[in-house]
């Protein structure tokens, strides 16, 4: 694929978001795609301490008995 700013390689079957929607990279071929940057690719994850506060967290999210 190639961008006005970027070429990069992708699988056939590598799915694409473009203005149709989800396609395979090999029909997003002349397509405007939708691009990311690249920040909000590498966030960091927060470090889970086990205790009171994490136990209520769960405790409150799973009470209605199914999860989203």
């Amino acid at each position: 694929m190639v961008t006005d700013r970027v070429t990069f390689t992708v699988a056939p079957r590598q799915a694409l978001r473009t203005t149709e929607g989800w396609v395979p990279a090999v029909h997003a071929t002349g397509t405007m795609t939708a691009w990311t940057p690249a920040r909000k690719l590498c966030r960091e994850r927060p470090t889970i301490v086990a205790g009171y506060e994490f136990g209520y967290f769960v405790g409150a999210t799973c009470a209605g008995g199914h999860l989203c």
